[in-house]
């Protein structure tokens, strides 16, 4: 009897034993995954994005580093004088250019290094169809759908990073053709004559290289301005060479006149044109609209698995790349809105 008593305590026992291990498997062994899952998402996804935001703000910098500071010429009176006055922008473009680089560096290292805590779900014999690994397999999917999103606006701002750095060398560029070009103020007209032709030549030269440069796709307006900027120059300097060959003085002023408001109308419209940048482009837009799925991202992530669910607290929310102001503000260490004279 005793041992009849013994045995059923055991079986009984051991029924218990396995009614524990069936919950602790099937019940509990799922939410302990996707605990896990949304531990290292978060992690990942708080990462990522962050690292993008820091290239949505490089985009801000460099749209704000590279327009014109308006007040500085307003009151230039000649070419050279307007021509020294965009140096200091042409320098904080070059910085902000870096750093946009450094930060497509960072973004992209950030999603090498954390793209699978976003990515890879759990899985578990017999457990694959349970609602908390079926919750991490929904947060996984918008997860890997945001990192493609997020690739490819890395690849089209790294085009336009690049191309910015080809059009500020060539900027730079057209600077030294000019300063290499000068002649002594008791030079002879032969020497006046010989050093506008060679500037000519090379301006020509110059403008062949403009035109077979490919613009990034938000750039295009920007670089069809910088043409007609090139070609303001060659007329100019066509004009000079008629001017000095008839000996009209009164013709020299009156193309240098007309080049320097004409060189500050293409600079005007290159402060119009990057202030529609930064509301209307593709990269502005691109980058609203994958601030908005961070946050839907973190937010799925966020409910994954029963302590998921016990949280009191709202999801963090980002703020939204805000567009630039209409006119915004100027580059080389100048903030002032007024308009070129």
């Amino acid at each position: 009897m005793r041992k009849r008593l013994i045995a059923g305590v055991i079986v009984l026992l051991l029924i218990v034993a396995g009614i524990v291990g069936y919950n602790l498997y099937f019940k509990q062994k799922p939410e302990d995954l996707a605990n896990d899952y949304r531990k290292d998402a978060a992690r990942g996804a708080e990462q990522i994005t962050t690292s993008m935001d820091k290239v949505y703000d490089s985009f801000d910098d460099y749209l704000i580093a590279s327009t014109i500071p308006v007040r500085k010429l307003r009151n230039v009176d000649n070419i050279d004088e307007y021509r020294r006055r965009l140096l200091p922008v042409f320098d904080d473009t070059e910085v902000a250019l870096d750093a946009a680089r450094k930060r497509l560096k960072e973004a992209r290292e950030a999603i090498k290094r954390m793209a699978p805590e976003l990515t890879e779900t759990p899985s578990a014999t017999f457990l694959d169809d349970s609602d908390p690994i079926q919750e991490t397999e929904s947060a996984a999917r918008k997860g890997k759908d945001y990192l493609k999103r997020v690739e490819r606006y890395l690849g089209s701002y790294g085009d336009f990073v690049a191309y910015g750095r080809e059009d500020l060398d060539l900027r730079r560029r057209e600077l030294e053709i000019v300063s290499q070009n000068e002649v002594s103020p008791d030079a002879s007209l032969e020497e006046i004559t010989a050093s506008v032709e060679a500037e000519l030549e090379e301006t020509r030269a110059l403008l062949k290289v403009r035109q077979e440069l490919e613009p990034a796709r938000d750039a295009e307006k920007l670089a069809d301005n910088s043409i007609e900027g090139i070609n303001i120059t060659i007329d100019y300097l066509e004009e000079t060479a008629a001017a000095l060959a008839a000996l009209d003085p009164a013709r020299l002023d009156a193309a240098s006149a007309e080049l320097l408001d004409e060189s500050k109308r293409v600079g005007r419209r290159d402060s119009e044109l990057i202030a529609e940048l930064s509301s209307d482009s593709g990269l502005s837009e691109a980058a609203r609209s994958l601030s908005k799925r961070a946050d839907d991202l973190q937010d799925a992530i966020a409910v994954v698995g029963s302590e998921g669910k016990e949280r009191d607290e709202p999801p963090r929310r980002r703020p939204n790349p805000i567009p630039a102001p209409s006119e915004p503000k100027q580059g080389g260490s100048d903030s002032e809105d007024d308009s070129i004279s």
